[in-house]
């Protein structure tokens, strides 16, 4: 049979504020031994917490991280639907054996919670938790008679209250020295109360050091904790700045070699030897197509346009869509090559001597200046700018 129940202990003597301002506190928090519990019906019952029950790992394992609340709660137990509520802390990590005590900490987080562990309004510990009884009674040779044993026990939470809170029985009080825990009083007859002398929860803690600017301070650890917390701020904020900042530089550098490269291909472009060889090669293109399509053909703007132009004059079926403009180019100047002469007299072969032969039957004037407006119009056009 699972049954419940409450053991009390009281806080240890020293009190300590973690960085974060939660309060940490040394404690006891059961002990081996004989419990007197009382029923429903007001008859009380002895039970025997042995030894190997009270430090089973897995017992102690359930301690750890266990919730810290007020007072028991109204259910009996801490539960998923109800800690939020409920809790105020945890219990350490750190749970061990010191003589026949269960030895931990306790991190309180609530305010109004600390505030009344240093005025003393809680200064006892109270487990809930649940155990198997068996029912064979005993004499326990240090601990009495008792009715049953406590076996399986799992811990639940841990619960903070008030002094003499649910007392029980005959007191049996711990003293706590540099030496040994002492047990005293008739160790015949023991309760579901330990009971430590009362402490001053007071704040017993160091100046700490800490440097600004190369100049060491002393301040309390909370105006220690407040100016470490304001530094990681600054430190957060000086980081999302710099990232914001290079961020923007790296927008900016993009930007300049961008309008970098525009002002080298401008340049280019408008040098005045390649504009005029551009044209004359343009004029010359113009000259050589109108050889073959005729002096009055309106020849298209590009020159491949031009190239395919004249190679479909005599193959209307030649597809060069999927040719290269060097392959389409090379085609161009081998057809325009091996094209009879139209003037006696003219070298085979020499094309730009034919050109300027038949210069008389092409306005060569009119293609320059259609070349260049076509090209002053083309280097209008706004550059392009990328905004972020």
């Amino acid at each position: 049979m699972s049954v419940y129940r409450y053991d009390l202990a009281r806080f240890a003597p020293k009190t300590r504020l973690t960085p974060q301002g939660f309060l940490r506190a040394p404690a006891y928090f059961t002990r081996v031994g004989v419990f007197t519990y009382r029923r429903a019906d007001g008859t009380e019952i002895r039970e025997l917490r042995p030894e190997e029950e009270v430090f089973k790992e897995d017992s102690l394992a359930t301690l750890r991280g266990a919730p810290v609340v007020e007072l028991h709660p109204k259910d009996g137990m801490v539960t998923p639907n109800n800690a939020k509520l409920l809790s105020i802390g945890w219990s350490s990590e750190q749970v061990s054996r010191q003589d026949t005590l269960v030895a931990g900490e306790v991190t309180i987080m609530d305010a109004a919670s600390i505030n009344k562990v240093r005025n003393k309004e809680l200064s006892e510990i109270s487990l809930g938790y649940t155990c198997s009884v068996d029912p064979t009674p005993g004499e326990h040779p240090i601990h009495g008679r008792y009715d049953q044993i406590q076996r399986g026990i799992r811990y639940n939470h841990i619960a903070l209250g008030p002094s003499d809170w649910g007392r029980a029985g005959a007191e049996v009080s711990i003293r706590l020295d540099s030496q040994a825990i002492a047990i005293e009083g008739d160790t015949g007859v023991s309760s579901d109360h330990i009971s430590l002398p009362r402490v001053d929860t007071k704040d017993e803690s160091m100046p700490v050091k800490i440097r600004i600017g190369g100049v060491e301070y002393e301040v309390s650890e909370q105006a220690a904790q407040a100016i470490a917390s304001a530094t990681e701020r600054r430190d957060s904020a000086a980081a999302e700045l710099k990232s914001a900042l290079e961020a923007l530089q790296g927008r900016f550098d993009a930007q300049t070699q961008e309008l970098k490269t525009t002002k080298e291909a401008l340049a280019e472009a408008s040098d005045p030897k390649r504009f005029d060889a551009a044209v004359s090669d343009r004029v010359a293109l113009e000259q050589t197509a109108r050889l073959v399509l005729g002096p009055d053909a309106e020849l298209p703007s590009g020159s491949r346009a031009i190239h395919e132009a004249v190679l479909r004059h005599d193959n209307k079926d030649l597809d060069l869509s999927d040719k290269s403009d060097e392959y389409v180019k090379a085609r161009f100047d081998h057809l325009v090559e091996t094209r009879p002469e139209p003037k006696p007299g003219a070298a085979r072969g020499d094309h730009r001597q034919l050109v300027l032969d038949q210069a008389d039957r092409v306005d060569a004037d009119k293609s320059r200046q259609k070349m260049i407006q076509e090209s002053a119009q083309a280097w209008q056009k706004p550059l392009t700018v990328h905004r972020a």
